[in-house]
């Protein structure tokens, strides 16, 4: 899954920002929009989101995501 900080403008401060992750790092995840190319997901206690490729999706009931990238720009 590859991170990015949201760009929506929420008055509601995060619990957890983008500098709280580490690459491998196992996180839950809602799934947000399901696109052909992957899932978007916003990670739990927090408005980062990210993408997971399909080629990263497993058929489980449970999404257990691991952060592959941080994008800090």
């Amino acid at each position: 899954m590859t991170l990015r900080k949201s760009t929506s403008s929420t008055k509601k401060a995060a619990s957890l920002a983008l500098t709280d992750f580490e690459v491998g790092q196992k996180v839950t995840a809602t799934v947000k929009k399901v696109e052909e190319y992957g899932l978007f997901l916003k990670i739990d206690g927090s408005e980062i989101s990210g993408l997971c490729h399909k080629s990263e999706v497993r058929p489980f009931s449970l999404l257990l995501c691991v952060v592959l990238i941080i994008d800090l720009e």
